[in-house]
């Protein structure tokens, strides 16, 4: 993913729904690799979940990883950290 990317959404470059569709195109594999490393339960579902998450708490990134943030969130997830 390049910085560009998530650099739209904290500039709002275009709107933030488009740049936030771009994010998850581009990173949702990733996510769905860390939820099925740490859970039996529907990845895809749980992805979902964490997707909104995301979004509605998208104020709070600041900087950093921005991927590290949103696996942050996946693992405090309550479905997300059920034993496998």
């Amino acid at each position: 993913m390049k910085s560009t990317t998530w650099d739209c959404v904290l500039h709002q470059a275009v709107p933030m729904r488009d740049c936030f569709k771009q994010l998850v195109d581009a990173r949702n594999g990733s996510l769905l690799a860390y939820v099925r490393g740490r859970t039996s339960d529907d990845a895809d579902d749980i992805a979902q979940d964490v997707w909104l998450k995301v979004w509605h708490n998208r104020a709070g990134f600041t900087a950093g990883s921005y991927m590290a943030w949103v696996l942050t969130i996946a693992a405090s997830s309550d479905r997300c950290s059920s034993a496998k």
